[in-house]
């Protein structure tokens, strides 16, 4: 789509089908045998036109706030990443024909039937921006600076490199930079590497563009003009330091809270192409366990990790074990097996990992000693621990059998809602104790639990909250057609079955004995009084609608004509409430968007 600018110059909204862009090695630059390249990520960028000083292709300029990947492949020996800095280069005008969106979805009007498969592109193209290990501040007249990424608490927010950085014969490091700029026309820098192999030093540039100029203009009414729109406002994604700028001392243990301290490296396996690495550390839980929540000081683990998932399309994972007794070996465990299984069937069969997904072994394996049939991919974050790797990987949840039985029938929040309350640890331990007994035993949950014998539904799209006198059904914008598309096929008594909800800090819980409702409660609770609810029990039919407590979930009664209400609403994104005869609220909400 074709606008006119000020000036009479034509600008073009274009859509950006490729957000993610390889940069070449500036000119003179040394070229090290092994593979070391700089890729960007920016979810609007400015376009330049061919010409003297761009040269012969178009050049996409980042805007302020962008991700930019180092990734280094240690081909024909290990190779020691010492140091990344980065100085500006030059400053001009910011000479641009267009400006290029990426787009997550499919726009809702394109002009021009030429531009559709273009906009497929993009969308398929499309991928979130990352979270930082490091920031690239080119701000007014200071040096540039190379910096870890900390919160508001100066807290590292992603374990970053620490120099030296070394990267083993066939392994890849990937480093994950946000470069930040104030400058409102063109910037001009450089990215300067030095890394080692074989007694050998190779000083290693990048040249790069970034500017800082607003993405769109907006008009008000009663405005007296065009306001600029800067690119935190339409892209929240983009990049913004979180820790003051310039000097300011750093709380204690700012840095060492992000890592749980290794005592010793416990072994490390390679896959058969030597692309995936999986290490094994002995590590204990320091005597200030800041971001590690429900094991006492000096408690020692092993902690598994991966580098070489993400080359594989997938993520790195992680999991912390307890050592058991009888002289088990690290390396023995079952969970070494099931990561070569992840990694093999990424690269030979296209699996692809998501979070909240639950793998089932076609035969249980043995972690620690104990059998398990599978495992939960899910946030590395126990309210907020983090592990040795590379930078934020996904955790793994070992179940037991039975746990995994609970899960494909009564969803995971039942179960690690139950092993929260079980290790006093909310959301969920991000550790397994072989030891530990198994939280969910199929043989009393039959014929003890509402759910037996009921058609489910889940979605990981929704969330339900109570509160007092209150029930919320929240479901996500982007996602409602498909709920109410669901809703109408679903039979006249089912269980709606939502994601895990932590959000409020507080969850049910329940056991088959339990005469009284029940929580499990983190160390600091959003929220006093909501709580998230693990299945809805709907039931078509009565003269009134009704919400009635039932285990962790609610049993909802719906006349027959706001049954279909319900479905009418959900297809058109509509919220929708009830009052019951008690008074209490039950609502449709929707969030995002």
């Amino acid at each position: 789509m074709t606008g006119i600018s000020g000036g009479g110059r034509a600008w073009a909204a274009q859509i950006l089908d490729r957000p993610v862009r390889r940069t070449s090695p500036a000119a003179g630059a040394q070229q090290p045998p092994f593979l070391a390249e700089v890729t960007s990520r920016s979810h609007v960028t400015f376009v330049q036109s061919p010409g003297s000083d761009v040269g012969p292709v178009a050049v996409h300029v980042p805007v302020t706030g962008h991700n930019l990947f180092l990734e280094l492949t240690a081909d024909g020996g290990p190779v020691v990443l010492r140091s990344l800095t980065a100085e500006v280069v030059g400053r001009g005008p910011l000479v641009a024909e267009g400006t290029s969106f990426a787009t997550p979805r499919t726009p809702d009007l394109v002009l021009d039937p030429r531009l559709a498969p273009v906009a497929e592109r993009s969308v398929q193209a499309y991928e979130e921006l990352e979270i930082p290990q490091l920031e690239v501040l080119l701000l007014g007249g200071a040096a540039a600076q190379v910096r870890p990424a900390r919160d508001a608490y100066g807290r590292r927010l992603r374990p970053g490199p620490v120099w030296p950085l070394e990267v083993p014969t066939g392994a890849a490091c990937r480093i994950v930079l946000a470069v930040v700029t104030d400058e409102p026309d063109l910037l001009r820098w450089r990215l300067h590497a030095v890394a080692t192999q074989g007694g050998r030093t190779w000083q290693l540039e990048w040249d790069l563009r970034i500017s800082a100029r607003p993405v769109m203009r907006k008009f008000v009414p009663g405005g007296s003009g065009p306001i600029p729109v800067p690119v935190h406002e339409r892209f929240p994604q983009h990049w913004q330091p979180r820790w003051p700028v310039g000097p300011a001392p750093l709380p204690r243990g700012a840095d060492e809270a992000v890592r749980l301290p290794a005592i010793a490296q416990a072994g490390r396996v390679v896959a058969a192409d030597g692309a995936l690495i999986i290490t094994v550390d002995e590590c204990e839980v320091p005597d200030d366990p800041v971001g590690f929540p429900g094991l006492p000081a000096g408690t020692r683990l092993w902690v598994y990790g991966t580098v070489g998932l993400a080359a594989a399309g997938l993520t790195e994972v992680t999991a912390a074990v307890l050592p058991p007794g009888g002289g088990k070996e690290p390396l023995n465990s079952g969970l070494i097996e099931l990561i070569l299984g992840m990694y093999s069937a990424a690269v030979h069969q296209g699996w692809r990992m998501r979070v909240n997904d639950v793998i089932g072994f076609g035969q249980p394996i043995d972690v620690g000693g104990r059998e398990i049939g599978g495992a939960l991919i899910t946030h590395a974050a126990g309210d907020g621990a983090w592990f040795p790797a590379d930078w934020p990987p996904l955790l793994l949840v070992p179940l037991f059998d039975g746990e995994m039985e609970a899960v494909g029938r009564h969803g995971r929040g039942r179960v690690l809602a139950n092993l929260a309350a079980t290790e006093s640890c909310f959301p969920y331990p991000w550790w397994f104790d072989p030891s530990r007994p198994p939280v969910v035993d199929p043989d009393t949950y039959d014929g003890s639990t509402v759910l037996d014998d009921v058609s489910n539904l889940r979605d990981e799209n929704v969330m339900v909250v109570e509160g007092p006198g209150e029930l919320m059904i929240i479901v996500d914008r982007e996602r409602h057609a498909v709920l109410g598309g669901a809703w109408i096929q679903m039979p006249p008594r089912f269980a709606l079955i939502p994601r895990y909800t932590t959000m409020t800090g507080r969850a049910r819980v329940w056991w088959p004995d339990q005469s009284a409702p029940s929580e499990v409660v983190a160390a600091r609770p959003r929220s006093q009084n909501q709580a998230g609810v693990h299945f809805l029990l709907f039931i078509q039919g009565g003269s009134a609608v009704t919400v009635d407590p039932m285990e962790d979930g609610f049993v909802v009664g719906l006349p027959v004509d706001d049954w279909y209400a319900m479905g009418t609403h959900l297809r058109a994104g509509r919220p929708i409430e009830w009052r019951t005869g008690d008074g209490t609220r039950l609502s449709v909400g929707y969030s995002g968007g």
